[in-house]
């Protein structure tokens, strides 16, 4: 009993996809520009011709301005007249912010509004009142000029409504100007009245109290007698001084003229000599009259210098008066004590000037210790009263000259300004701005267009550059096959059919010598060439690398393995009724299934005709067992096999051969397929060589082709001179040679 082949697999591995990276920068975004260039001329001409039309087809607005010089009456006086002048009227102290914002009130603007005629009014505004847009009122910086602008769609209108609004403010600030001059008029006039009297009372309370106190400049006098409490002090310290040392002289005398022995004097007596009593008196007021001069004069002033004479004349008398005190005696003198009654004599002279001096410095130091301790009082209420009247007298001069300058305004009422320029009709138009218009459509349009560019080129999931394949399957590039066509015009391109050194030559070469590499460890005799679907240009590979390694020499066969839909018989041009499956069958030998083709060393052997479960029967022992005498018969054996995306053969066969090639074609291999054809080769453990990158264009590549490889990644693999010398032949005409790029087909579209 046999049993049905079951198919084998190795055990399933698990494959993550390297996350696709954006290289970005302007090479990017030119390559998307080179891509996308029909849909963002589109859409970039769409966006640009109806914003720029939009603009033009607008209807043309006319702007005229008119230029006011405003002026602030009763502004020349200082800070003071500033102040007054902001209370007193209501045209005065007014800034040129305030007149913009006058100027702007609907009520004044509609009354400028009504000034123009019907005709006007239909030709410039269509509107029965005035539009926003129509007018504008600002001020100029850091002056006091005020701009009116207007706008209208007819030139002469603009500058008529400019000029009615200047002359319907002019016109308002007369009116309010002359009746809020003769109210502040009449009310400074009364203001004046009251403060007059205000001030008269002022001025007799601030006189009488001066009269009273004596108080007349505060702080000098303060001064003065801080000056003098200070001299008196010292006086009183010196006086002081002296009447205890003479007290103390006194005392030591009395003592000796008592303890004196050996008299010869009896019955003396001391007694006071009554002109000695008025002398003393005399002193006393001379010394009082001294220091009241030392508050009023410098010490060497002819008032002070007299009194001291006067001082010294009668300390003088004083002395002779005191020689005479003890004026007899009965008895004989004693030289001792005579001398000591004569030292006691000028002892009591000193003591009694200095009890004199200083009760005269104690008295004066009263009087004006009394005065300075009045003074701050005084010099409080002299100081109210003082400002009082002088607050009273700025008050009553501002109000005379704002009453005085009022009286002139009211009989030459003028308007708080002048034009300084009337509107006139424009010759242009302001609006629309059709340069501006211009530039913003065109950045617009360019913005929109970019922004559509890289959304599509975002929601674009097919593969435009061989390092994106790289990336989502994680294998390398063995080789890129340019996009070519054929000479001849025939939709399949052969090795040899081209120049020896042409880019797509040079591209089979570089694969089959990078097949030969990507298994160093083992000898390949089996490859098989899949594709993640169809039309992705996989028989093209698998045909030129057989003919490519049959030119090294090799005895090569190419075996049709997709038993969906087989290609290879076309390719050679022979019959498909016997092939694969007539020799895994055993109908026919595999002599009588393979033939030979046109390249030496390289056979072909068609599919045969197909079975009904292609998958099975790839999977059966006889299969295995072809493909292995059918690779000890030749050198190499290339399988062309079916696409991998919705079949299981692909499957199978990574299990009979000894390498599998993927090949992709930039703008059509979605990456999805890449994706989930890598998922499926790696969960069957298929030995995967590398990448083929098909239908390469360099001449116009946008896709970062170069941005990776460069010049040298392309050229240097194909040679420069064979790919220019297929595209176009130095010796043909530059027309020639595009008309016969652009009637060709590519041959490896297949």
């Amino acid at each position: 009993m046999t049993t049905e082949p079951q198919l084998r697999t190795p055990a399933p591995q698990r494959f993550e996809p390297s996350p696709q990276e954006q290289d970005g920068g302007p090479r990017e975004f030119i390559g998307i520009l080179l891509r996308r260039w029909p849909l963002l001329i589109t859409v970039f001409l769409i966006i640009f011709l109806t914003l720029f039309l939009y603009s033009y087809f607008q209807k043309r607005i006319y702007e005229s301005s008119a230029k006011l010089v405003v002026t602030t009456k009763g502004s020349s006086g200082g800070s003071g007249d500033d102040f007054l002048g902001g209370l007193m009227s209501l045209r005065q102290g007014r800034n040129v912010d305030t007149q913009v914002e006058i100027i702007n009130s609907p009520d004044l603007v509609d009354d400028a509004f009504r000034l123009l005629s019907t005709a006007d009014v239909a030709a410039g505004f269509r509107t029965k009142t005035a539009p926003s847009w129509a007018y504008e009122i600002k001020s100029q910086k850091e002056t006091d000029v005020i701009q009116i602008t207007t706008r209208a769609y007819s030139p002469q209108v603009a500058a008529n409504f400019a000029n009615a609004i200047a002359k319907t403010y002019f016109d308002k600030d007369l009116e309010r100007s002359s009746k809020a001059t003769r109210q502040a008029r009449e009310y400074v006039e009364h203001e004046v009245k009251t403060s007059q009297g205000r001030l008269a009372k002022a001025t007799d309370a601030l006189s009488a109290f001066q009269e009273k106190t004596g108080l007349v400049a505060p702080e000098e006098q303060v001064a003065n007698a801080a000056n003098a409490i200070s001299n008196l002090l010292s006086q009183q310290y010196e006086a002081e001084t002296a009447l205890h040392a003479s007290s103390r002289k006194l005392r030591t005398l009395q003592s000796q003229i008592g303890s004196t022995a050996g008299t010869v004097r009896f019955g003396t007596v001391l007694s006071e000599n009554p002109e000695f009593t008025i002398v003393r008196a005399r002193l006393l007021q001379l010394e009082q009259d001294l220091a009241v001069a030392l508050q009023e004069y410098r010490p060497a002033a002819p008032e002070v210098t007299t009194i001291r004479a006067q001082i010294a004349e009668q300390q003088n008398r004083l002395r002779a008066i005191s020689q005479n005190v003890v004026s007899s005696t009965q008895d004989q003198a004693n030289p001792v004590k005579s001398s000591l009654l004569g030292l006691y004599a000028e002892a009591q002279i000193e003591e009694t000037v200095g009890q004199v001096k200083a009760q005269a410095v104690a008295h004066q130091l009263n009087v004006t210790q009394n005065i300075l301790k009045s003074y701050p009082k005084q010099q409080r209420v002299l100081a109210q009263l003082q400002q009082t009247a002088d607050a009273l007298k700025r008050t009553l001069d501002l109000l005379s000259d704002r009453y005085y300058a009022l009286l002139i305004e009211e009989r030459s009422s003028i308007p708080s300004g002048l034009v300084a320029a009337r509107a006139r009709p424009p010759i242009n138009f302001s609006s629309p701005k059709l340069p501006l218009s211009f530039a913003f459509s065109l950045i617009v349009a360019l913005v929109i267009s970019s922004f559509v560019g890289v959304l599509c080129e975002r929601l674009d999931t097919k593969i435009h550059r061989p390092d994106e394949v790289e990336r989502l399957t994680g294998l390398s590039t063995l080789s890129m096959v340019p996009e070519a066509v054929s000479q001849t015009g025939d939709e399949r391109l052969y090795l040899g059919q081209t120049e020896p050194n042409h880019a797509f030559t040079e591209g089979f070469r570089l694969l089959r010598n990078n097949v030969a590499f990507a298994a160093p460890d083992k000898e390949l005799r089996s490859v098989a060439v899949t594709s993640a679907a169809m039309s992705e240009g996989k028989s093209t590979v698998s045909v030129n690398l057989a003919i490519a390694m049959a030119m090294d020499g090799k005895r090569v066969l190419i075996v049709d393995v997709d038993l969906r839909r087989p290609t290879i018989h076309k390719w050679f041009n022979v019959p498909n009724d016997v092939g694969f499956t007539s020799v895994v069958r055993g109908v026919n030998s595999i002599q009588e299934a393979v033939r030979e083709t046109a390249w030496e060393g390289l056979d072909c052997l068609t599919s045969g005709p197909i079975p009904p479960d292609p998958t099975e029967f790839l999977n059966s022992n006889r299969s295995q067992q072809t493909l292995e005498e059918l690779s000890r018969l030749y050198d190499v054996i290339v399988c062309d096999a079916p696409p991998c995306i919705g079949l299981s053969d692909m499957q199978v066969i990574s299990t009979k051969v000894d390498g599998v090639l993927l090949v992709a074609a930039l703008d059509s291999t979605p990456k999805p397929l890449i994706t989930a054809t890598m998922r499926l080769l790696v969960q069957a453990g298929a030995p995967v060589l590398g990448l083929v990158i098909n239908r390469v264009n360099p001449l116009g590549s946008g896709y970062g082709y170069y941005s990776r490889y460069g010049y040298y990644g392309y050229y240097g693999y194909y040679g420069y001179y064979g790919y220019s010398g297929y595209y176009a032949d130095e010796t043909a005409e530059p027309g020639k040679k595009r008309k016969r790029k652009s009637q060709a087909k590519p041959a490896n579209k297949k």
